[in-house]
């Protein structure tokens, strides 16, 4: 073997008409500009969401980083170890091609030395690793025996796709090397062990063998460009897409409007007013890009604590059965469309969208969510599902009227109480008499300002653990107080029920509790609480 500085090989060998694979290649990314458009004209047809434009800069590094990095697809260990292989070696390959497509078509001469080594030698481990990865992925597939992974005919057949664009580039370079021999052939290692299948082919017969498995090898490229926006291979673009316009608020505040604001403006209209998401064409097109990016992972039903309790709850089963319920209502308004234009009618009749509930699941399905965030967290596709399943709740218990009965049992209690388990009296006289910290009154002052909290107040086991709280942080000699009968329920079982306007009224009054005492700390020790006072309020 010569220097490796002067290593190359001839672009296109045995390869004429190439206008062809130009065709091909613009009749490809036609079909995948179409498609495309297609799944945009769906997402804009969604409710706004602004919040999601802001940040330009952040969210570009943030989608590059995540593009680049894979940290969300790659925190699981099995699946990380197939997909990194997949989606890393189709890195290589595409600089590879586009570093090839920029000597043949703009006369540079990139491929060549060093360059040439590092490719070729990176294109053949990258072809391995891919081949290893899609292996991978069967297996789990074919093996998991539970409903963590569903088993599409699709996934199968976007595996094979990508098995059969890495095989017959392996076969071209072997044909090729057994044709017209190649001085760099220890480069092309794998490819040189596929040379010895063609050994026994004379130079005709092994020419045109070449051309075909070329041709074959590019018609199977500009399919899969083609087919990515209507197949599994969309997460390419939905995924950086969805990371892209990903949340930046902290985990545990849910989006919400401003229930009281709005029933407070001059153009209120009860007739008219809604609340929460009632139909898939009330979503938004974040909540409608949600439904397009999932892959069906299951990785949110693995920490989700309702799903791994064996309920039947899951917050992959929600935005997938909500995908099918609009592709539904899409079909529907499309026949509509088709129905009209045959019997010439000047519109179409409208169709009116089914509702959520009832259609896509019963009603008790919402109601297992425990709003923890657990899938939101572990998502690669960065999907809000616990946004989406409290805006359908808001709906179902302020606009229909349907709640659990002990939901409602709740929230009853919380209205006339003030919290949801006993009288607001009970804690009055147990803060006075047993606590052992300073009432602060409206006006007054306090270092540290102790939200002690309903459940701690009402159960005697964590009624000790105030009152040791208490007795330490006097010790210490903090100034503690408390804001007696002004503290009442935070408004968390309201906000998780999706009873907005009750949780909102407990925030506003708790608010202006807080607001009517100065302190340095605001201190509990219910985790409810927390989320609550620092994320919501």
């Amino acid at each position: 073997m010569s220097n490796l500085s002067d290593a190359t090989r001839q672009i296109m060998w045995n390869i004429s008409a190439a206008w062809l694979m130009y065709l091909l290649f613009v009749i490809a990314m036609a079909g995948f500009a179409y498609g495309l458009y297609q799944r945009v004209m769906v997402w804009k047809a969604g409710k706004a969401d602004g919040e999601r434009l802001g940040d330009f800069g952040k969210r570009c590094w943030l989608m590059v980083r995540e593009l680049v990095l894979q940290t969300r697809v790659r925190n699981m260990g099995y699946p990380a170890v197939f997909h990194s292989a997949i989606f890393y070696s189709f890195i290589v390959f595409v600089v590879t091609t586009t570093i090839v497509a920029l000597d043949y078509d703009l006369g540079t001469s990139f491929f060549k030395g060093w360059v040439y080594v590092v490719l070729t030698v990176g294109c053949e481990i990258a072809g391995l690793l891919a081949l290893l990865g899609i292996g991978l992925a069967l297996y789990r597939r074919l093996t998991r025996k539970g409903e963590e992974i569903p088993h599409e005919l699709m996934d199968m057949l976007a595996l094979g796709l990508i098995f059969l664009l890495i095989l017959t580039g392996f076969l071209i370079e072997g044909q090729r090397m057994a044709s017209v021999g190649d001085p760099w052939a220890a480069l092309s290692f794998v490819g040189a062990g596929f040379a010895q299948l063609f050994g026994g082919i004379g130079s005709g017969g092994g020419e045109g063998l070449h051309k075909v498995l070329w041709w074959t090898h590019t018609v199977l490229a500009m399919f899969w460009i083609a087919s990515i926006p209507y197949t599994k291979f969309a997460h390419l673009l939905f995924l950086p897409t969805n990371a892209f316009f990903q949340r930046f608020k902290p985990m545990g505040q849910l989006a919400r409007e401003n229930v009281l604001e709005m029933m407070e403006a001059e153009d209120f209209d009860e007739e008219t007013f809604q609340l929460g998401k009632q139909k898939t064409t009330d979503f938004t097109w974040k909540q409608l890009l949600d439904l397009d990016a999932c892959i069906k992972c299951g990785r949110c039903e693995m920490l989700c604590p309702a799903a791994q309790a064996g309920e039947p709850f899951g917050p992959r089963r929600f935005i997938n059965q909500c995908q099918d319920l609009h592709q539904a209502s899409l079909k529907s308004q499309a026949d509509a469309v088709v129905a009209a234009e045959e019997k010439e009618a000047a519109a179409p009749a409208p169709v009116a969208a089914k509702d959520i509930v009832g259609e896509a699941f019963n009603e008790e399905f919402l109601w297992y969510c425990r709003t923890c965030g657990a899938c939101m967290e572990v998502c690669p596709a960065y999907i809000d599902h616990v946004d989406s399943m409290i805006e359908v709740k808001r709906n179902e218990i302020m606009m229909q009227g349907r709640a659990p009965s002990e939901g409602q049992r709740f929230l009853r209690t919380m209205e006339n109480m003030g919290n949801p388990f006993g009288a607001q009296a009970d804690r009055t006289d147990w803060t006075k008499d047993e606590l052992g910290a300073r009432i602060v009154p409206a006006g007054g002052e306090v270092d540290v300002l102790y939200f002690v909290g309903c459940l701690t107040t009402f159960d005697a086991q964590k009624q000790r653990i105030a009152k040791d709280l208490v007795k330490v942080l006097q010790r210490a000699g903090v100034d503690v107080g408390v804001l007696g009968s002004g503290e009442k329920c935070c408004g968390d079982p309201a906000r998780v029920l999706g009873q907005e306007y009750q949780f909102q009224t407990s925030a506003m009054e708790q608010i202006e509790q807080l607001n009517s005492r100065k302190f340095n700390v605001l201190l509990t020790a219910c985790p409810h609480c927390f989320n609550v006072l620092r994320n919501e309020y």
